[in-house]
């Protein structure tokens, strides 16, 4: 039984793969754009004007990406819940609270206008998508939801969440100066568990 369902999973899945080859047709382009995807799978995208390259990096993306671009945004808006329900609630009250969608808005008026013209095409990739491409990837008809038109504010507001993600280990150098004051060196290593630096270095 078990691998019955897994075959039909498998089977619904792949008619509902985005088409990645031939010739596809957008309104808002300006000139033909190409698309290769090398061996594994990562798209390289060729352009005649910066805003056809913003354009064709938003489809592919939502290509790929859809479902992780559908959750990035209600992460960054607070509204998980809306197709989650409570079990969401409060990551949302906690991205309220930090507010990356007041920020969004607070930010958009500061915009260069070639970065406003680059937000506003990559959104246009992305709604291009969910245009051409009424058979969503299968996570949105389990969940019974269908995503609205990309937002420039979206972009935003996920990119402040991003900035939050990738500094709040700022509050842990903080936890760990005051540490050092009173505790030993290596016992405060040993609690925070640090990269040993004997080991190699990733980026």
């Amino acid at each position: 039984m078990a691998d019955r369902l897994k075959t039909i999973v498998q089977r619904w899945s792949r008619q509902r793969m985005p088409q990645q080859d031939g010739r596809l047709y957008l309104t808002r382009l300006q000139d033909n754009v190409t698309i290769h995807r090398d061996q594994w799978g990562v798209p390289h995208i060729q352009a005649s004007s910066r805003h056809d390259l913003f354009l064709a990096q938003g489809f592919v993306h939502a290509q790929d990406r859809l479902w992780q671009l559908e959750l990035n945004r209600r992460a960054a808006n607070g509204t998980l819940s809306a197709v989650f329900g409570p079990i969401t609630l409060e990551t949302d009250r906690l991205s309220r609270t930090f507010g990356f969608a007041r920020l969004a808005k607070a930010t958009l008026p500061t915009l260069e206008a070639q970065a406003h013209s680059d937000l506003v095409a990559y959104s246009e990739g992305i709604n291009a998508f969910l245009q051409s491409n009424p058979q969503l990837p299968i996570e949105f008809s389990i969940v019974q939801h269908r995503p609205q038109p990309w937002q420039l504010l979206d972009s935003l507001a996920y990119g402040h969440l991003q900035m939050w993600a990738l500094t709040h280990g700022a509050i842990g150098e903080l936890v760990k100066a005051q540490l050092l004051q009173q505790v030993d060196p290596e016992l405060v290593n040993d609690l925070l568990m640090t990269y040993p630096d004997q080991f190699p270095a990733t980026l």
